[in-house]
């Protein structure tokens, strides 16, 4: 059994679900995921069971059963003194310990229980296919995001995600994570009018007001507003219809395109991921991906 700890929002929660579901395959092995962060928290919640993955949620008695979290006080102690002198990806819980790939993380076996973010595709693009069928949504998409699609579809459509909410609000998040500034759109926006003869943006953000009242489009130009209607899953597989993208410093708007079926579509993304310069994620924007030199405010 491998047992993945989801936490987060949906992306991440998206990465997280897609390395256990390559090691789970690799291994023959079921896939469980905890979803305990969900039952204390109110900033998120578990988002997974609106697509169609292979993996269940995994009950108390699993948990301390790959953890050991049910053996006796002593039992533990002794068995952390003797795991200690294994490599860390060899233990029974593997906790994340570098920001990018970590190709050791490969040779995990089960029983093992996985904490971390995992934000590299080089960990689960193998298996590709199987990921965008498992992040297909279980009850279809709504009548109002079929019309979207289908426009999407019939167009030079470009999305655009403008990630702010808790970027903006939270002093934590804002100082970790930073926003895109909207030169860095501007200038998206400008490359894809110059590439495309004739694009349609389709507008995604937490904070449509802003985007609606700043981003300078000349062209046809959709905001995507379903939140009345439609779960945050439904807007992400919506932006992968659209045959590029612009992408915000967000696993949000990193799945929606990744997702995407048009392989000859352009990404662009930014060049920094995250104001705190300590932290840099070597190989989290894929090498098929542009990125826009910018610097998050």
């Amino acid at each position: 059994m491998i047992i993945v700890r989801l936490r987060g929002g949906l992306g991440n929660q998206m990465f997280q679900y897609a390395l256990g579901r390559k090691l789970a395959l690799e291994n023959h092995t079921p896939l469980r995921l905890d979803t305990s962060e969900y039952k204390t928290t109110i900033r998120r919640e578990y988002e997974l069971n609106h697509f169609n993955i292979a993996g269940d949620v995994a009950s108390e008695e699993e948990v301390e059963q790959v953890t050991g979290s049910n053996k006796p006080p002593l039992e533990r102690i002794l068995c952390r003194l003797k795991i200690r002198k294994r490599p860390y990806y060899e233990r029974r819980v593997v906790q994340e310990r570098v920001v990018g790939f970590d190709p050791r993380i490969m040779n995990v076996r089960p029983e093992v229980y996985l904490d971390g973010y995992w934000q590299s595709e080089k960990y689960f693009s193998v298996i590709g296919d199987t990921l965008r069928k498992d992040f297909t949504l279980r009850q279809g998409l709504s009548r109002e995001g079929e019309s979207i699609a289908r426009g999407m579809l019939d167009s030079q459509s470009v999305s655009i995600h403008v990630r702010r909410g808790d970027y903006v609000t939270d002093p934590i998040y804002q100082r970790l994570h930073g926003l895109c500034p909207l030169s860095y759109y501007i200038e998206a926006i400008g490359r894809f009018e110059r590439l495309l003869d004739d694009p349609r943006f389709f507008v995604f953000s937490d904070d449509l007001s802003w985007a609606r009242g700043n981003l300078e489009l000349r062209n046809a130009a959709t905001f995507v507003n379903q939140k009345e209607t439609a779960t945050d899953c439904e807007d992400l597989i919506l932006m992968s219809y659209c045959k590029n993208h612009i992408i915000a410093n967000s696993s949000f708007s990193w799945w929606g395109a990744w997702l995407s079926a048009n392989k000859g579509g352009l990404v662009l993304a930014p060049s920094m991921w995250f104001k705190d310069e300590k932290v840099i994620p070597t190989d989290l924007i894929p090498e098929s991906w542009q990125r826009i030199k910018t610097s998050l405010i």
